[in-house]
């Protein structure tokens, strides 16, 4: 997965080495926060850039009903505003909501 640095690649049909440097990435995450640029190298949700951990667990009901999951920050931004697209909100999840 060019573009996404370690914390973004898989580690399937690699050496022991790296499969087990991906066993234990979670960890370095979490004491890393990443330095945005234009937003193509970050991932929104799972990435640590903004507040100190995921956005995924800061805010994990809104994760829940996300609609891209994996997008990158460049992906949520356009002209100068948030466009970040969720699930319709009915039911149950719209009661939690």
């Amino acid at each position: 997965m060019k573009g996404k640095g370690f914390f973004g690649s898989p580690y399937n049909g690699t050496s022991q080495f790296w499969k087990g440097l991906h066993k234990v990435k979670h960890l370095f995450q979490w004491g890393a926060e990443y330095i945005v640029r234009k937003g193509d190298r970050t991932r929104f949700w799972h990435d640590a850039w903004i507040g100190g951990m995921p956005l995924k667990i800061q805010f994990g009901s809104v994760f829940e009903i996300c609609q891209k999951a994996d997008a990158m920050i460049r992906d949520f931004w356009n002209a100068g505003e948030w466009d970040i697209p969720l699930r319709s909100l009915h039911g149950a999840i719209l009661q939690e909501w």
